[in-house]
């Protein structure tokens, strides 16, 4: 196998590795609950997060909407330079 193609197979599976990481750290967000037969909806979050690990969050969009008036502005601006570096 030449240099260049090695590399590049290395490399892919370097970044395998990163989204298994990423995937086995994350925090994913869901609005709504769901069923298995919404054909709409293209991912198994129990399945994702058996394979892989992570957390999934659902919460109901009142719910959402409740919170975020429950915050000032202040909260808003500290939270988004917190994460502003992980996106």
């Amino acid at each position: 196998m030449e240099t260049r193609r090695l590399d590049a197979e290395i490399e892919s599976w370097i970044e395998a590795g990163r989204v298994a990481s990423v995937l086995a750290h994350n925090r994913l967000g869901l609005m709504g609950h769901y069923y298995g037969g919404m054909l709409d909806i293209y991912s198994d979050v129990t399945l994702q997060c058996a394979t892989f690990g992570g957390h999934a969050e659902i919460i109901e969009v009142d719910e959402l909407s409740a919170l975020r008036r429950g915050i000032t502005a202040s909260q808003v601006q500290k939270a988004n330079s917190r994460f502003s570096g992980r996106l």
